[in-house]
């Protein structure tokens, strides 16, 4: 009777032993023809003419973030890895290696694949509607199809009308609490929309007009003067001739009216900032576009909040902070991973806010319904890839 159990025994231990061992096999050779599909030749095949010479780079570099990410993401407890979801896309492992994870860092999943997909180029499963059906995009004159993907992001986004997938003015408030969360983080006070900061002008009907900015932040220069900031999102076609083309770069310098950043940051300098230097305070403008490309003020603005955010942390403050002087800047380690910490509550705040109008707009088809009619919609259709209705 032993004699028979061990053999019973011997037997599943093989048995065992075999189906693992093919599961290794299985698992490698998947990841080796995964590895030939992305890279199209074998390592072991002669590179010869038809190698992929060109961003190959690239191509393993994302290779090995999806590795290294995969590794993380089993490791980590359920919060982070929760966090790190929303963040995994390609050059993920860059914010993963900077950012902290933070709630505020967090995207859904829908929103997050609409992102990803926008990057990409690829077509949008909650566009199949808008595209066989030919809709038409009413935010430029006249109006054209909204085709996929690049047209919803370019013009249902459209600044000068404020009516696809929801409100102009909740974007703009998106990213004016994410400036000022910055800010409170670095130990600044901030104030909303302050009142008689700087001086009404009155018209010849005698009606005075108060200039309102944006944001007030205390505490930021050495002198202790009081800075004024307004944000304003403008739209990378907002200047171009043929609204219907394809985006191009910005030109520069050299023609600063094709320059949508530019061209707001004027506009608004020209609202506040005499205005501002006359009380003596600071006016900034902090413009940034529909991708998340900021003007050069946003920058320098977010870099010194980063700098008084690191000399706080580290210990390295002066007197204004009434704690122990001292000279010594902190590191630039330190500042960089503030600064793109910063960076990314902005951007997230940005995104978050695009893409619910982008789901309400596409999906709904529909401007009285707006963004949050649209957003449950949105997630049932991308976990079920069917062409969208009407709701």
């Amino acid at each position: 009777m032993i004699t028979i159990i061990m053999y019973v025994y011997i037997w599943y231990l093989h048995s065992y032993i075999y189906t693992y061992l093919y599961y290794l096999f299985i698992t490698k050779v998947s990841i080796r023809r995964y590895e030939q599909k992305i890279l199209a030749v074998d390592f072991s095949e002669s590179p010869g003419e038809v190698f992929p010479v060109k961003g190959l780079q690239r191509t393993l570099s994302h290779l090995e973030h999806e590795r290294r990410y995969k590794g993380l993401f089993q490791a980590a407890s359920p919060e982070v890895s929760a966090a790190m979801h929303s963040l995994s896309s390609p050059h993920a492992m860059t914010w993963h290696r900077v950012c902290p994870f933070e709630p505020r860092l967090q995207m859904a999943s829908h929103l997050c694949k609409m992102r990803i997909r926008q990057e990409l180029d690829l077509p949008m499963p909650c566009l199949t509607d808008a595209h066989n059906n030919q809709r038409l995009a009413h935010c430029c004159n006249p109006p054209h199809v909204a085709l996929e993907p690049r047209h919803a992001f370019n013009h249902l986004i459209c600044v000068h009308t404020s009516n696809a997938g929801g409100n102009q003015t909740r974007t703009h408030d998106k990213v004016k609490f994410a400036v000022q969360a910055v800010c409170k983080l670095g130990g600044l006070i901030t104030f909303t929309e302050p009142i008689g900061e700087i001086p009404g002008t009155t018209n010849r009907n005698g009606n005075t007009n108060n200039l309102r900015p944006d944001i007030r932040v205390d505490g930021l220069r050495d002198t202790g003067i009081t800075i004024l900031a307004d944000v304003s999102i403008t739209h990378i076609m907002d200047s171009a001739v043929n609204h219907t083309s394809q985006p191009r770069p910005r030109q520069g310098n050299s023609a600063p009216n094709s320059d949508p950043i530019m061209r707001r940051e004027t506009d608004k300098n020209n609202k506040y900032k005499a205005a501002a230097t006359a009380v003596h305070k600071e006016f900034i403008p902090l413009v940034m576009d529909t991708y998340g490309r900021m003007g050069k003020p946003f920058l320098n603005f977010l870099k010194d909040v980063a700098a008084l955010t690191a000399r706080r942390a580290s210990g390295n403050v002066n007197e204004r902070t009434q704690a122990i002087y001292d000279s010594i800047d902190p590191p630039n380690e330190l500042r960089n991973r503030i600064h793109l910490r910063n960076l990314a509550l902005v951007h997230v705040a940005l995104i978050i806010s695009l893409m619910q109008r982008v789901a309400g707009s596409t999906v709904t088809n529909d401007r009285q319904h707006g963004a949050r009619g649209g957003m449950y919609g949105a997630h049932e259709h991308y976990v079920q890839p069917y062409p969208v209705t009407n709701f």
